[in-house]
């Protein structure tokens, strides 16, 4: 009777449906907030860092639970979980130290586990500001941050900002950052915006088309810097540096087999280009700067990101040939030298 009921088990466990494996992951809350196109919940699979994470959590066995809340808000509900039960971590974050809203600064590597880079692309951090601000032909010629000491920065709460910025600037802080750029729109005070360039254009596209006109961005150092994002979870518990371990093989892993750099390319439609040599007796080469002697050879068939097309690009240019002998900006996402942000001559740009 005995050996007739294990066979019976035995049969019912053999012919059991199988059960997906989209079934039994298990689901783990992760804190986000919106930051198009990096992250938002009208964004297919809520944008390209939100994709990024879940697909390593997906690897890792679990499937995420993505909760837009205010940066400031998901950063310190993160920080107090200090179990592997409900939040496990929030994104994406720089590694910069910030000051909270009480003033104090605070060091968010002493506090959080952080991750590998999300993205082979680094964010590209900028000022914006009102062309038609009373002073705004002093931020035209600024190139230092004490150019910047009679203009007012509007801050997001949350957000973490150089140092030497907050301490040498007024600021006002606000809770998003589509206020913020609500406020240069208010002539009566020389406000700016120290916002990531992609982000930046996204709101003013589709929160001030009709007026985006009026906003100019300063791009030169030290006014700008470029930044990794990451994922990261909370110092008090002590499973989560096994955690962002495990969160950084298989992150590396989806790296490895080219599945970012195609991320990238999706969410950054347009801008992924091919460089080749018109013809064979040309060098495919680039330089970190416009004024540089100094140039990288680069393989060719290498793939680019553009991070600023040249304006030669952008205007009625009829001479082709002083066109293809301008440059235009583009960090590399494979070879060699990826990850490099350089200045290409237009004639090695192919689209694909």
């Amino acid at each position: 009777m005995k050996s007739l009921l294990l066979v019976f088990v035995f049969l019912a466990f053999v012919f059991l449906p199988a059960v997906p494996r989209s079934e039994v992951l298990k689901t783990i809350d992760v804190l986000t907030g919106e930051w198009k196109p990096y992250t938002s919940k009208d964004m297919k699979g809520y944008g390209l860092a939100s994709e990024i994470v879940t697909r390593v959590l997906k690897r890792m066995g679990y499937r995420p639970n993505h909760i837009f809340v205010p940066f400031d808000r998901a950063y310190e509900l993160a920080l107090k979980s200090d179990t592997n039960t409900g939040v496990r971590g929030t994104f994406p974050f720089w590694k910069r130290s910030f000051i909270d809203r009480n003033g104090n600064v605070r060091d968010r590597a002493r506090e959080m586990y952080f991750s590998n880079a999300l993205t082979t692309t680094k964010t590209n951090v900028v000022i914006f500001y009102n062309f038609n601000q009373e002073k705004a032909i002093k931020l035209q010629h600024a190139d230092t941050i004490p150019d910047l000491s009679e203009f007012t920065l509007v801050a997001v709460e949350g957000y973490a900002y150089p140092t030497e910025i907050i301490e040498l600037l007024k600021s006002e802080r606000v809770e998003g950052e589509v206020i913020a750029f609500e406020k240069l729109f208010d002539k009566s005070a020389p406000y700016i915006v120290l916002a990531e360039k992609r982000v930046g254009k996204q709101i003013l596209n589709e929160r001030f088309a009709d007026n985006q006109m009026e906003i100019g961005i300063i791009s030169a150092k030290p006014l700008q810097f470029e930044e990794d994002i990451h994922f990261i979870a909370s110092r008090r518990n002590p499973h989560n540096q096994i955690f962002i371990n495990n969160f950084n093989e298989n992150l590396e892993k989806l790296r490895a087999q080219g599945i970012i750099d195609a991320l990238e390319a999706e969410y950054f439609k347009g801008t992924v280009v091919r460089l080749n040599v018109p013809e064979t007796s040309l060098m495919l080469a680039g330089r970190e700067r416009l004024d540089d002697d100094f140039e990288y050879k680069l393989p060719r068939g290498t793939r680019a990101v553009v991070i600023e097309w040249g304006s030669e690009f952008l205007l009625n240019n009829k001479n082709l040939d002083s066109m293809m002998s301008k440059f235009t900006r583009v960090e590399i996402v494979n070879g060699p030298l990826k990850g490099k942000k350089l200045f290409i001559e237009n004639k090695f740009i192919e689209l694909p």
